[in-house]
């Protein structure tokens, strides 16, 4: 079984969470209602909650994932509805510190986000948010 490192310091993982292998989580985070996949490394100071973050993730310190509620969300073509939702976050993507993610909204797969970005639209595969 792999391990899963989180620091001591101050990190909170709420109920209704779960942590694949080989996964960091640094200090002053907290993790709610979300799905973390293996090998994602989370910065200091981020909230997720009700969110899914696939395998091979970089996350930078500083994360915060808005969470909405009654959210209309279109995955391949088809509308599907969340009571509570935060966003979905593909496989391998880089994302710099101090993200906001507006509740509902998705970033695809081999994505890099920017310090300091403010996300408001679903982010597309291969895309480079500056």
């Amino acid at each position: 079984m792999e391990k899963i490192a989180v620091s001591d310091l101050n990190t909170t993982i709420l109920p209704s969470t779960a942590i694949g292998d080989n996964c960091s989580i640094s200090s002053f985070t907290e993790l709610e209602n979300t799905i973390i996949m293996n090998d994602v490394r989370i910065g200091a100071g981020s909230c997720i909650s009700n969110s899914i973050s696939e395998a091979i993730n970089s996350i930078g310190p500083h994360l915060v994932v808005e969470v909405g509620k009654d959210l209309k969300i279109e995955m391949k073509g088809i509308l599907h509805s969340a009571d509570e939702l935060g966003t979905v976050i593909g496989d391998s993507n880089i994302i710099g510190a101090s993200v906001l993610v507006k509740a509902g909204k998705m970033i695809a797969v081999n994505c890099s986000v920017n310090s300091g970005v403010r996300i408001v639209a679903d982010i597309p595969r291969d895309a480079k948010v500056l």
